[in-house]
């Protein structure tokens, strides 16, 4: 607006209405005070623009006495902009503070809180308000308060820095509840002139996670002391190569850390396994099959690492750790052990050997007093065998019960020659007599320590299912299985065979006897067995 144009005008007209009100006040504190005045407008320009003005006025007198303002116009658009600018950014500030899930804190030089943010309130217990004003490290614990105070102070003072930031520290702030919460600090100055106005402390709670690190590390300790202390060797494989090992490994392959780590499983064992298979190519099927999540327990046969060989007992298993596939091999030297059974076996073999001796010496003896009777107990033998087989019973069992019916009638040596002999029907004492040999047949086989229940077998191979057998009148499951199926063998054998007294019956007499009394007399199961092959 040109100079002329403004004379004799009204400053209102170019005064912004909504902000007319503003100067109306400031002219009337103007005049009513006399004392220098200003205030802030905003004026609109002739194209409709509108701009911030500072107005400084002061009341004089003119040449006729009359009281006139003076007032100085300056524009303040730029200063407008950045105070705008700046109340923009502390409100952005303030709301993500508000927001923050972490403790913000500001601090001025003299460790004075003078804002707070409300997650103090979920971390601490404090409500914000309740700390302004408060030293910044009152609630910090003892331990580490003079590394905090140390840190704050020449963050404060180091005005030759360039990084306005401070590094990460770890402190220990108190609740309300009187407990401590592990929190991770960083520190940012705001410098104006080179001079650090307030310290914006960002605190982390890393309670949590601090406490599961410890006990993680604390975790870790225990693992490596058992790992370590452990009497086994212990190796831990990346799929195809070991990446750790315990002490007793190295004792147990005789060879250093090195010398271990970084080796394929296969490299500590002979080219070939006991069982012919190469040993390259079963470890790799083992390490696959535990990979798959399959554990595998198996025997191996090892190298040390200065060749000589030796038995191992080992133990894969599947671990996961971080994304990672590893395998564990537990390996337990049983060299010493292989020896103890082979020595054993060969034991138990010479004392089954002597065994069968003893039983054959006894059969022997029968066949000495009478050879009707040695034969008889062989046969018996090797049908109860046969049965037992065909009803599935275990190679043990069937050894007892042949040891068993070798000496059933071993009693009979006790039993007068005439009464065994005797063409004719035996009468009721004589018949005793040869029932003795049952009890005597027990008493004999007891004397020896078979380890198995053989004597009882004797005893009870002429009882009957349904009571009616001797010498104890037993019954049903009162009757051993060895002693049934012994039972069996001996009615068919003897049926079948010539005795003193008559000639052998035909098979087919033998056969029928057991079929009409399968299960009164005889074990139904044997029975079947014995009738399989004709029915």
């Amino acid at each position: 607006v040109a100079r002329g144009k403004l004379m004799n005008q009204l400053l209102t007209r170019f005064i912004m209405k909504e902000d007319q009100d503003i100067y109306y006040l400031y002219r009337k504190q103007l005049l009513d005070t006399g004392e220098p005045q200003t205030c802030e407008l905003r004026m609109v320009k002739k194209d409709g623009s509108v701009f911030w003005a500072h107005l400084a006025g002061a009341t004089t007198k003119d040449e006729s006495g009359a009281t006139v303002c003076r007032v100085v116009m300056s524009d303040i658009i730029e200063r407008k902009s950045m105070e705008e600018k700046l109340r923009s950014e502390e409100q952005r500030f303030r709301a993500l503070a508000e927001q923050s899930s972490d403790i913000i804190v500001l601090v001025n030089r003299e460790g004075i809180i003078t804002y707070e943010n409300p997650a103090v309130e979920k971390y601490l217990g404090f409500k914000a308000e309740e700390r302004i004003g408060i030293k910044v490290f009152d609630r910090i614990h003892p331990d580490d308060l003079k590394f905090a105070t140390d840190a704050f102070n020449a963050f404060i003072l180091n005005t030759s820095s360039k990084d306005i930031n401070a590094p990460v520290r770890q402190i220990r702030l108190r609740h309300q509840d009187g407990s401590w919460r592990m929190f991770e600090a960083v520190g940012s100055k705001l410098v104006h002139d080179n001079f650090v106005e307030f310290v914006i402390v960002n605190l982390r709670d890393i309670t949590e996670r601090k406490q599961a690190e410890d006990e993680l590390q604390q975790s870790e300790i225990k693992y490596r002391t058992l790992f370590e202390s452990a009497n086994d060797a212990i190796f831990l494989l990346d799929h195809d190569m070991f990446i750790d090992c315990n002490q007793k490994a190295l004792e147990m392959f005789r060879c250093t850390r090195e010398q271990i780590i970084g080796q394929p499983p296969y490299r500590f064992s002979p080219e070939v396994q006991p069982d012919g298979r190469n040993s390259t190519e079963q470890a790799q099927e083992k390490n696959n099959t535990v990979l798959k999540g399959q554990p595998q327990f198996f025997e191996w046969k090892h190298c040390r690492y200065d060749g000589t060989l030796f038995d191992a007992e080992i133990s894969l298993n599947f671990i996961s750790d971080m994304g990672k596939n590893y395998i564990q091999a537990i390996c337990r030297d049983i060299t010493e052990r292989k020896q103890i059974e082979s020595l054993m076996i060969n034991k138990y073999e010479r004392l089954e050997k002597s065994l069968e001796q003893t039983v054959k010496s006894l059969s022997y003896i029968a066949g000495m007093r009478d050879p009707c009777t040695a034969d008889h107990q062989v046969r018996v033998a090797s049908i109860a065998c046969e049965i037992a087989s065909e009803l599935g019973m275990p190679k043990e069992q069937i050894i007892i019960i042949k040891t068993a019916a070798l000496v059933h009638d071993i009693g009979k040596t006790l039993v007068p020659a005439e009464i065994l002999s005797k063409p004719g029907i035996l009468n009721g004492l004589e018949w005793s007599l040869v029932q003795s040999h049952v009890q005597a047949s027990y008493d004999i086989v007891k004397t020896i320590d078979l380890s198995w229940p053989v004597a009882e077998i004797v005893l009870q191979h002429h009882e009957r299912l349904n009571g009616s057998g001797y010498p104890r009148g037993l019954s049903g499951d009162g009757i051993v299985k060895e002693a049934r199926i012994l039972a069996i063998a001996d009615v068919i054998e003897a049926m079948a065979s010539d005795r003193p007294y008559r000639p052998a019956f035909p098979l087919e007499m033998a056969l029928d006897e057991l079929w009409h009394n399968k299960g009164v007399l005889y074990d139904p199961d044997a029975v079947e067995v014995c009738l399989k092959p004709f029915y």
